[in-house]
């Protein structure tokens, strides 16, 4: 919400100042309307503000000004008691100091729910934590209410980048305290718009997916880029067959299941959401457990198909 003011009472305008909510989208408008020169202030560059008069939105919304100029920020305006406090914090995390840490925020001097640049991201302090296997570090942030699910400007949370150290105690300390298992990137370790279930699939990682399924993690959600479902995720995963099964079974047992096509009389599961794609190779990861066939590749039949899709294990 924004705030206008304005004066009241006795004459030449001596009332006090009184604050009316104003809706955001409303003053913009009046701003629009007025033509008159906004400053806006970028998100992640303090020391540069963008001045011009809004003309209107594009068509994804985003703010279109004409008659802009850049204006540079002295570096003297700016807050550097957050400065200070920033690199305060930052030093604090180099020196694995959770005493120190603590005082800077419990102080008010630092801000942990703020990014930082490392690495060419932004980041939040938590995820800057985990990624360094800062693990009591981690403790003492959630411990001090620090946002769990605020993600890098690549949109990558602590969960994915537990998940990707395929640390499980980190894993379940962060979900413990609610860390969203469902959460999407979009960008960076060249995953895209993916969740943190969909990591440890690729990784073949069984007790991190069962941590993620039993915390609410959604088995039936495709990824953001491709369309792919968890299901072929396991499929296509570079993974050996014992942890295809294991988490295909584990899948199936949290819900996981698709939209039902039919091939040639044999009904079959649409395992990409993205469109329909060949069985084959899903098909391929049932392996038969007897001497005649041990660690061989069960033909391709309906017979076969039927046995993935009900996730079978033969002994």
């Amino acid at each position: 919400m924004s705030y206008g003011g304005f004066r009241g009472g006795g004459h030449g305008g001596g009332g006090r100042v009184q604050k009316v909510m104003v809706q955001p989208i409303n003053l913009i408008f009046r701003y629009l309307q007025n033509a008159t020169k906004v400053q806006i202030w970028l998100y992640e560059n303090n020391r540069v503000r963008l001045e011009g008069k809004i003309i209107g939105f594009d068509e994804y919304m985003n703010l279109v000004i004409d008659e802009a100029e850049e204006i540079s920020v002295r570096v003297s305006s700016l807050n550097m008691v957050h400065w200070q406090g920033a690199a305060e914090l930052l030093l604090a995390i180099a020196r694995k100091d959770a005493k120190k840490l603590e005082e800077l925020i419990v102080g008010g001097i630092a801000d942990c729910d703020q990014r930082y640049p490392c690495g060419g991201v932004m980041k939040p302090v938590i995820l800057i934590c985990v990624e360094r296997r800062l693990f009591e570090l981690v403790e003492v942030l959630l411990n001090l209410g620090c946002s769990v699910n605020l993600g890098d400007s690549d949109g990558n949370s602590a969960l994915h980048a537990a998940v990707r150290l395929a640390d499980s105690s980190c894993v379940l300390l962060l979900l413990d305290h609610g860390a969203d298992p469902n959460h999407v990137n979009f960008s960076g370790h060249g995953l895209v718009g993916v969740t943190p279930l969909h990591i440890a699939i690729d990784a073949g990682n069984i007790e991190i997916a069962k941590l993620l399924l039993s915390h609410g993690a959604d088995p039936n959600k495709c990824d953001m880029n491709v369309g792919v479902h968890p299901l072929v995720r396991v499929c296509d995963a570079n993974i050996t067959v014992h942890f295809k099964r294991e988490l295909l079974c584990l899948l199936k047992a949290a819900g996981g299941k698709c939209p039902k096509l039919s091939i040639q009389g044999v009904e079959l599961n649409q395992l990409n959401c993205g469109g329909p794609m060949s069985l084959k190779q899903c098909c391929r990861a049932v392996i038969v457990k007897n001497t005649s066939f041990r660690n061989k590749v069960l033909p391709i039949t309906p017979k076969s198909i039927r046995s993935f899709l009900s996730f079978e294990k033969r002994d």
